[in-house]
């Protein structure tokens, strides 16, 4: 059944296998040229939040008035926004002082909010631990990762009552086919950053992780076309295992 799967889906996983192996090629070039083209508000991060914008049209077109694709399109919605701080530098407003003065990089966002950004306070470097990450969005973003485009898939195939409430509850479960890339491309970005030679920029190591953002987004909207090319046919609650059989 997994075969029928990846067959059926076989154009959108090789164009990600495709981008996934072109993204991380940037490591090739030289180091002033990797940190530019994943700093912020250039190719990587501009990417990341276009293509979380399209996925969020594409779920809110595909919708049918299911709540669940409602919610996803709004959350997709907010990760473009976050991405880039709500246009702030493209735009060039300045945040509200309230904000500016407690964002732990003075920005018009809420990742970077001390509650929700991986150090304890503005200017201080120490990085959260244990429970403390429970509230951090990068930490959220992975668990959110694994358990709607991997977990969702495979429990709602493999376990029966898992399987009767999504189909009841009308969920939309996406291709476990591409979610898988979530975790091979994040495997991917601890192998690059592992195999880059010490002692250089930090942002040049961080670029890894921008690029693994980016992938992700690119999977995210992979789904929404997913939805979209099926959005006349009654399938949510099902993953494309079924579908295939419609």
């Amino acid at each position: 059944m997994y075969l029928k799967e990846f067959s059926k889906n076989r154009f959108s996983i090789l164009i990600i296998i495709a981008l996934v192996i072109l993204s991380y090629a940037v490591f090739l070039c030289n180091e002033r040229t990797v940190v530019n083209l994943t700093s912020e508000d250039h190719l990587f991060e501009g990417g990341t939040s276009l293509f979380l914008l399209s996925a969020s049209i594409l779920f809110l077109i595909s919708a049918k008035k299911n709540i669940f694709m409602y919610l996803l399109a709004l959350l997709f919605l907010f990760g473009a926004g976050e991405e880039i701080s709500w246009g702030q530098r493209i735009l060039g407003f300045e945040p509200p002082t309230a904000i500016k003065e407690v964002n732990v990089q003075s920005e018009f966002n809420i990742h970077n909010l001390p509650v929700f950004n991986g150090t304890m306070n503005k200017g201080e470097h120490v990085k959260k631990q244990g429970l403390e990450r429970l509230t951090e969005i990068n930490f959220l973003y992975r668990v959110f990762l694994l358990a709607f485009g991997i977990a969702l898939p495979l429990l709602a195939y493999h376990v029966s009552f898992i399987k009767k409430i999504v189909k009841q509850l009308k969920v939309p479960v996406p291709p476990v086919s591409m979610g898988i890339f979530l975790v091979l491309s994040w495997v991917v970005c601890k192998l690059v950053i592992k195999a880059l030679p010490p002692g250089l920029d930090k942002n040049y190591y961080f670029g890894a992780n921008e690029i693994w953002e980016f992938l992700t987004a690119f999977i995210i909207f992979n789904f929404g076309i997913y939805f979209y090319k099926n959005r006349d046919k009654e399938i949510f609650g099902m993953d494309i295992k079924e579908t295939t059989l419609l």
